[in-house]
């Protein structure tokens, strides 16, 4: 098992169940320089605060990082949900990218059911980042607290951004968890880059990945259908970009997953008129260095960038969720 591979099946773990955890953040101006908040003492040789360009196998400052940024239309941000550094990043990341232009924001934290609510906050004479929790309603949504979330909403409305959602509705999604891909019309999965299956190494890295964030508690008989959603979820991330209008880059904020350029929401946009950025943000132990990083992020990572950050402490996620698992019987 490489150190890529673990290191992102910790992280995605964390990510996929951040719900069972409670986090609280208090959330500096979206306009602070990074330095300001960022963990690690990007002044020494430690790793967390500091950039990674895959390809190039180099380090790159912030100013260098938006500027490549800059010049892609669509921008897919990868986080661990839970970490507050990844917000702040995120934020930091859309109050600067194209700075002549006008951005874009497509969340994963929004499904297709709460488009009328996002239509009408659009219409709203007075907005701040408090009204739009509200209007969403997020604190119903399931996903980790808002004040996680508000530096990427600060930045947006700073920029007077349009918010869209990323997510397909409940009940399509619960088609396809129930029958797979074939829950979709013909017509829908060809739309959505859907008729065409991930290779078998791609299909097995999925299938391991779910098993892993699941902490190995799934029935085996539940993968195909879960590697379905999140196919699903991935394509129609991918449609929700290219709705945007094409002002500015389109940035998505999803779970690292999500931006994965080997399976993920690149794959869908492969065919698309622009080109495509991911960044990851990793969780990197306090005490890496910068000699250690080509190890754990070389040339075949699926992501252009890497942005270290430090890990947060958390409860055992796998026994939260074993306890869960045990309860009720089924995931």
């Amino acid at each position: 098992m490489t150190d890529w591979f673990r290191t992102a099946r910790r992280s995605f773990l964390a990510a996929t169940l951040c719900t069972l955890a409670a986090v609280a953040l208090l959330t500096p101006s979206a306009q602070a320089s990074w330095k300001d908040w960022a963990a690690g003492d990007v002044e020494n040789e430690v790793a967390a605060g500091r950039i990674w360009s895959v390809a190039d196998q180099v380090f790159l400052s912030p100013e260098e990082l938006i500027s490549r940024l800059s010049e892609a239309r669509f921008v897919l941000l990868g986080e661990v949900h839970d970490n507050p550094d990844h917000h702040q990043l995120q934020g930091y990341l859309i109050g600067r990218i194209a700075p002549n232009q006008r951005p874009a924001v497509v969340m994963e934290m929004l499904s297709e059911d709460q488009e009328e609510a996002l239509s009408v906050f659009d219409q709203l004479g007075e907005k701040s980042s408090g009204i739009f929790a509200e209007q969403v309603d997020w604190a119903g949504s399931g996903w980790p607290g808002f004040d996680l979330y508000r530096p990427v909403v600060d930045a947006a409305l700073a920029r007077n951004v349009s918010i869209s959602a990323g997510l397909p509705g409940r009940q399509a999604t619960r088609s396809v968890s129930a029958a797979g891909l074939v829950a979709l019309d013909g017509g829908e999965r060809a739309r959505l880059g859907l008729t065409d299956p991930l290779s078998p190494r791609q299909a097995a890295g999925l299938r391991a990945e779910i098993m892993a964030s699941h902490c190995d508690l799934l029935p085996v008989e539940a993968i195909p259908n879960m590697s379905a959603v999140q196919r699903f979820r991935d394509a129609y991330l991918a449609d929700a970009l290219r709705q945007t209008p094409a002002t500015g880059p389109a940035v998505l904020v999803a779970g690292k997953g999500h931006v994965r350029k080997d399976r993920g929401v690149p794959r869908y946009l492969k065919d698309a008129n622009g080109s495509v950025a991911t960044v990851m943000f990793e969780e990197v132990p306090e005490n890496t260095t910068l000699a250690a990083v080509a190890g754990l992020f070389p040339r075949d990572t699926p992501a252009d960038y890497i942005w270290l950050t430090r890990s947060i402490e958390r409860d055992d996620p796998c026994l939260a969720l074993k306890n869960r698992f045990s309860g009720s019987g089924k995931p």
